[in-house]
């Protein structure tokens, strides 16, 4: 497949929902990230606020994690599937 596509979208104002959390979404390297994730995109434009923007992001794992009741062990990277350093900043 050649296209890219995720669940959410976050920066320091607003969380955007794109496509159901029931519904694949192309944001990994992988075909199970793809398959059994949830991918979110932090978006942090020039003069945003990254720290806003990564406690917002915060903010929607804790609720996705309680919402399908899942542990912190089930929280996964872009990192844990392509060894991809993403995002650098964390």
């Amino acid at each position: 497949m050649d296209s890219t596509s995720w669940h959410y979208t976050v920066d320091d104002k607003e969380i955007y929902h794109h496509i159901p959390d029931n519904e694949v979404a192309y944001h990994d390297a992988n075909e199970i990230g793809n398959l059994y994730g949830i991918g979110i995109e932090l978006c942090v434009n020039n003069g945003g606020n990254f720290e806003k923007t990564f406690n917002n992001a915060a903010k929607l794992v804790a609720y996705l994690l309680k919402e399908y009741n899942l542990t912190i062990y089930d929280l996964k990277t872009h990192h844990d599937f392509s060894g991809k350093d993403c995002p650098h900043s964390i």
